[in-house]
């Protein structure tokens, strides 16, 4: 039977020998180990083998690149950035702006690019 490439966090601990989830969370804190697959809660056991591969000195065949987002978000000390969200007032704040944000733009563009006809007496 083939083992499946995905794993949970458990699972993935396990593989990467750590005895404990707490010092598997430090090493994907720490840049050690990648984090979950985006979207789910799964670790991708090559992602995993590659990191090791890394760790002991061994080069993988790919190396696997970090996204400009996640080089953003990880500073070059490996301090975390802190990440805001908007909160549900927040969200009906951003729509009610962006409504007036459209009225404002359709009125300025009738006075840019009126209809033919428009204007005359």
């Amino acid at each position: 039977m083939i083992p499946p490439r995905g794993m949970s966090k458990k699972q993935a601990a396990a593989y990467a020998g750590c005895e404990t989830l707490s010092a598997f969370n430090d090493w994907i804190r720490r840049g050690i180990m990648p984090g979950p697959i985006p979207g789910t809660h799964k670790w991708d056991r090559k992602a995993i083998d590659a990191a090791l591969d890394r760790l002991s000195g061994l080069q993988p065949t790919i190396e696997p690149q970090l996204s400009p987002y996640d080089e953003w978000k990880v500073s070059e000390n490996r301090q975390r950035v802190k990440e805001y969200r908007l909160t549900a007032q927040g969200k009906k704040q951003l729509a009610s702006e962006r409504s007036r944000w459209k009225q404002v733009m359709e009125a300025m563009a009738g006075i840019l690019n009126p209809s033919p006809g428009e204007g005359k007496a």
